[in-house]
């Protein structure tokens, strides 16, 4: 019987029937670990060497979640919004489509696009109403404000380009601004976000506001809008994902 055992265990092996599904799971989640632990730049290159090797040989869902992976540690961000496309268009209904319509969200409202904006945050009310994601995003499009025009962008850059002079404010840009890189009803995923945005050199807060149940993740508190925009294009660079809100009310540590 033991001979048996260890024949059957072998062809199972050599088959590859005993590894693929949970070893794969296993790789890709340890790769989100990688991330979350802020060693972005190693996960990034162990998913491009997995991508190669798996990609073709796992179900829907790791798919998404590579997808997903791939889309949240790429340093180009047209490349990331290609894969938060793709999961929107691919696999409507899956683990990480609501996630990726609040990214596309705040990459349209970014570039100027409030109404495409407003396009994405639709489609996550009505497809997705019982997401936590979904209130996350109303919440964060009523803080952003009006997208910011071509000339706000424009300044912006200049003003970077000047060692940071802040130049003349546009017309309907005083503040309070900050970049916020997401509010998450999960502490863990606003601490990975932060880790993420730590690791690339910037100064990130946790916070919690009047009003909302969320943890807000943000960067800064600038008087004029071309502060924070600046530092939001910083962040572009970078490869991570953000927007310049307006908020207000006040903020307290998340103990408070």
């Amino acid at each position: 019987m033991r001979g048996w055992c260890v024949g059957v265990f072998a062809v199972l092996a050599v088959s590859g029937v005993v590894r693929p599904a949970h070893a794969q799971e296993g790789e890709l989640s340890a790769l989100e670990r990688l991330a979350s632990s802020g060693r972005t730049s190693e996960a990034r290159a162990e998913l491009v060497a997995w991508w190669d090797e798996r990609y073709d040989e796992v179900g829907r869902e790791e798919r998404q979640r590579a997808l997903w992976l791939r889309a949240r540690l790429t340093v180009d961000p047209e490349e990331a919004l290609r894969d938060y496309q793709r999961l929107v268009v691919l696999y409507p209904g899956g683990p990480f489509t609501d996630r990726a319509l609040l990214r596309l969200a705040q990459a349209a409202h970014a570039l100027g696009d409030g109404e495409q904006a407003r396009v994405h945050v639709d489609a996550l009310l009505r497809d997705y109403p019982r997401s936590s994601v979904t209130r996350a995003a109303e919440e964060w499009l009523r803080d952003a404000g009006d997208a910011p025009t071509v000339g706000t962008r424009a300044e912006a850059r200049s003003s970077t380009e000047d060692e940071g002079s802040a130049g003349e404010s546009a017309p309907g840009t005083e503040g309070p601004f900050s970049v916020q890189l997401g509010a998450f009803s999960e502490p863990e995923r606003a601490r990975a976000v932060r880790a993420d945005a730590t690791e690339a050199g910037f100064d990130v807060r946790l916070v919690r506001v009047e009003g909302s149940p969320l943890l807000h993740v943000r960067i800064g508190s600038f008087a004029e809008r071309a502060g924070a925009q600046e530092v939001f294009d910083r962040l572009a660079r970078e490869g991570l994902q953000g927007a310049v809100v307006r908020d207000e009310r006040p903020e307290r540590s998340p103990s408070g």
